[in-house]
């Protein structure tokens, strides 16, 4: 059977054209084999990339999510006003701290200076008695001395001696002793020294009186019953 001439072009183009194709298929092979090394891993993703996928994957759509509320000018202004108020009592409070640390300090130096003034008082006193003692010894010495004189003598010293001295040595020497020695010193100095040890002594009897000597004074319901008994 005799082909048409136009029919037997067709085929031959179209054989053509697929065998152009089978060969291109072919190349687009080869070369991507080829731009592939075998046995190498996979490249991995730089962290760049992986932060832009978690950006694009946890970044909000635009639709479907309702933005959050801007804040009012009221709003606004109440935030600024506590903001300031808090401000102000922390410097309160930092002022309060360190007058507090600046009071237990002074504290401290005051009990320090306390604590040097009562060693400083102990020591005064001890050499207070020490000086009492002394001068008790010395005053005992002198007694002694001049008992054993003349009262005439020992009156011509009584008549220059310094006044705390001779009260001193007459409030400790025995009674007679010292009547007889004032009887012979000069009158007018006699007097004198006479009131002065007797202020002395008075004195000294009112701060060493107890307590229990004080006149008791009565209670005054007990005065009706006293005079109704003194009427019967």
């Amino acid at each position: 059977m005799r082909l048409l001439p136009g029919l037997g072009l067709l085929r031959v183009t179209m054989a053509a054209i697929a065998l152009l194709l089978l060969l291109k298929t072919a190349a687009l092979v080869q070369a991507a084999a080829a731009s592939v090394p075998t046995g190498a891993p996979p490249a991995k993703p730089t962290p760049a990339a992986i932060a832009r996928t978690t950006a694009q994957r946890t970044a909000p759509q635009p639709s479907g999510q309702a933005c959050p509320p801007t804040p009012s000018p009221t709003e606004l202004a109440l935030l600024a006003d506590l903001k300031s108020r808090k401000a102000v009592l922390d410097r309160r409070a930092a002022a309060i701290a360190a007058r507090g640390q600046a009071l237990a300090a002074a504290e401290k130096q005051f009990s320090a200076r306390l604590a040097e003034l009562k060693s400083l008082q102990k020591q005064i006193e001890a050499q207070a008695a020490a000086r009492q003692k002394a001068a008790s010894a010395d005053t005992m010495r002198l007694v002694k001395v001049y008992e054993a004189m003349k009262p005439a003598d020992a009156a011509t010293i009584f008549n220059e001696l310094d006044r705390n001295v001779l009260l001193a040595v007459l409030d400790a020497m025995n009674t007679r002793r010292a009547a007889a020695i004032l009887a012979a010193m000069k009158p007018q100095r006699a007097r004198l020294v006479t009131a002065e040890l007797a202020t002395m002594r008075a004195r000294r009897d009112a701060l060493l009186l107890p307590a229990a000597t004080q006149p008791v004074v009565q209670p005054a319901a007990a005065q009706p019953a006293a005079a109704s008994g003194t009427g019967g």
